[in-house]
């Protein structure tokens, strides 16, 4: 039904923003915000390939998310992912650069009795 042409959810890069017709389906196939899953009635379209990347107002490239979930995205670097076997998206934090475990660090003697716990 929302792979048809007719439904004029192709807008390219015509339009920055997406159309109510647009909106709609992403509520019928995303249901919720794809980070959270916070209401759809409370979330916004975005770009998957970022419109100022040259990224279109195409259907496949908006996910539905809401207003914390996409500064999540613009700020911290988050990643919107599709699972290849469902097909449904989801928000990806980045790899955490200096995580607790599975490391080994080197942490020098603390010499001034001062610092020392």
């Amino acid at each position: 039904m929302f792979n048809a042409r007719t439904q004029n959810l192709w807008l390219g890069r015509r339009r920055r923003c997406a159309s109510d017709a647009q909106r709609i389906a992403l509520m019928v196939r995303d249901k919720a915000c794809v980070g959270c899953g916070a209401d759809a009635n409370r979330s916004f379209a975005h770009h998957i390939d970022h419109w100022r990347n040259g990224g279109g107002t195409d259907y496949p490239n908006l996910v539905t998310v809401c207003n914390d979930c996409h500064h999540d995205i613009h700020e911290r670097h988050h990643q919107v992912e599709q699972d290849r076997r469902t097909g449904k998206h989801r928000v990806v934090p980045p790899p955490e650069a200096f995580p607790d475990t599975g490391t080994t660090t080197w942490q020098p003697k603390q010499l001034n009795p001062v610092l020392r716990n």
